[in-house]
């Protein structure tokens, strides 16, 4: 295999050769620390036969240098569905649809194997898959736990639809399999919070059947140590429904801290308009330490023109991608505004008796928001970072969808134009990046806005490239990561570029 660097010491860009095929989201960051210490990429290599296929694990430093690689031999149907890193290791996650399974391979940063664990797919989870485009739709269930090891949520069959949660712990530690009710006739999805030293805090979607729209939201608490329940109860207030978007720890407390939507007690979540923002506080019981409302009428229109219902005047909605707390105590959210809209060609398509699973709907993704909170989740600012509107086509039926749901359909579809948040080492600084159009440069451009010294500052690269696919990963301090695959020349370049600030 061929292998180009950077003429210097410490290699600003690299080169790979006989790249057969990768999908770009099967690369991702080692960060320690909240700093990035290297980098790791999984791809096909080589076809053994007519039913084998190798494929390569790369292991970079920091600065692109090589650590470590490891071929493996796997089949043709072999597909990486997700892949994450805890701190410690890397967890790959694969499915081979036609034995039915799903396979799990642990590495250290050496590209040693430490684990290789094989499980059978469920009929759910293999009939998602064959209508998944892999290329387009990103997966959501491979979770990382910092040092601690991963969660894996997977979709099961009960009386209707359950969930397993599976934890593969760290070495030295018993790992465990938690599961729904199998006798439950009601239609259960799960999906991760965060968690703590001590337990896993997971959202519970429950309705009585997959067409059903009375949805009940719980709140499950599971033993990270045992597997075991701890608790389980409607995630409500005495007032409003919830409806959470995002969750992490507090470093200080171990407390966890969820934000989200809230809605009026006899409204539908999904289908009505939410009442404003919340904040609360958990413990380990799942019991509330504290909670913030934030009203769009009478908090937030103080700060950014919204109407009372969450709709920000003229342009559409917020759909918030991370949040975090900083060294001063600060919480900051970052979001990206959205809205549905006629798609004119979904509606030409119809017209004419074509274009497929065409939808008459499409999302329209513009600014980002940056919204700034005290400790106690009190709204002190708003900042607005422009960019180029991005069209998103919706499939068929999308035209009855709310546009709060669809907006997790553009997430898995990757249509957002976020990338990533990275925090410095003692949290005091961070950058949020996003990809763009620029009309001027008539190329794509990578934008950064840094928090620094209570003030942001903006930067942007410049990404005019033909190459087939291009993404912007963290770098260490200073600088981000750009890879781009090339799909006729079978070659992956990546580099690193300064952001300033």
């Amino acid at each position: 295999m061929a292998l180009a660097i950077a003429a210097n010491l410490s290699a600003q860009k690299v080169s790979f050769d006989d790249v057969l095929t990768i999908e770009l989201k099967n690369m991702g960051s080692i960060i320690k620390n909240n700093e990035v210490t290297g980098y790791f990429m999984f791809y096909k290599v080589d076809k053994v036969d007519r039913n084998t296929n190798a494929y390569l694990l790369r292991i970079l430093d920091a600065n692109l240098n090589e650590v470590s690689t490891d071929k493996i031999t796997e089949s043709k149907h072999f597909s990486l569905k997700e892949a994450s890193y805890d701190g410690q290791t890397i967890m790959l996650k694969f499915y081979d649809l036609k034995d039915k399974q799903a396979i799990f391979y642990q590495y250290d940063q050496n590209a040693k194997v430490k684990l290789k664990k094989t499980y059978p797919l469920s009929k759910q989870e293999i009939q998602m898959a064959n209508a998944q485009n892999s290329e387009e739709i990103k997966s959501f269930s491979l979770f990382d736990l910092e040092n601690k090891g991963f969660l894996n949520y997977s979709v099961v069959k009960n009386k209707d639809l359950g969930y397993e949660i599976r934890f593969f712990p760290e070495e030295g530690e018993k790992g465990w399999v938690y599961k729904s009710d199998e006798e439950s006739k009601n239609y259960d999805v799960a999906s991760f919070l965060a968690a703590n030293d001590k337990v896993v805090f997971t959202s519970i979607s429950s309705r009585p059947g997959i067409m059903s729209k009375k949805i009940t939201y719980l709140l499950l608490g599971v033993d990270l140590s045992t597997g075991k329940k701890v608790f389980e109860k409607p995630l409500v207030d005495s007032k409003y429904k919830l409806q959470v978007m995002n969750g992490y720890t507090d470093e200080t407390t171990g407390n966890i801290v969820l934000f989200g939507l809230y809605y009026e007690d006899d409204e539908k979540i999904g289908k009505d308009q939410s009442n404003g923002l919340f904040a609360v506080t958990l413990d380990n019981k799942g019991d509330y330490v504290a909670k913030k409302f934030l009203s769009w009428e009478k908090d937030v229109s103080k700060v950014l023109p919204v109407n009372e219902r969450g709709k920000i005047k003229d342009v559409g909605y917020l759909f918030f991608h991370n949040i975090f707390r900083t060294s001063d105590g600060k919480v900051f959210a970052i979001g990206e505004q959205y809205r549905k809209a006629a798609s004119g060609w979904g509606i030409a398509s119809a017209v004419l008796g074509g274009g497929g699973n065409v939808g008459m709907a499409k999302m329209v993704v513009e600014d980002l928001y940056i919204m700034q909170f005290s400790a106690d989740f009190t709204l002190e600012s708003v900042k607005v970072f422009d960019k180029t509107r991005n069209d998103i086509e919706m499939p068929g039926g999308s035209e009855y969808v709310s546009p709060q749901l669809l907006a997790y359909l553009v997430k898995a579809y990757d249509g957002f134009d976020y990338s990533f948040t990275q925090l410095n080492k003692d949290k005091s600084v961070y950058s949020v990046g996003y990809l763009d159009w620029s009309r001027s440069a008539k190329s794509m451009i990578f934008g950064a806005v840094t928090w620094a010294d209570n003030e942001f500052s903006t930067d942007q690269l410049k990404l005019k490239t033909e190459a087939s696919s291009l993404r912007v990963f963290p770098g260490k301090p200073g600088y981000v990561m750009i890879s781009e695959y090339f799909r006729k020349q079978k070659k992956l370049e990546t580099r690193l570029e300064k952001i300033n600030y």
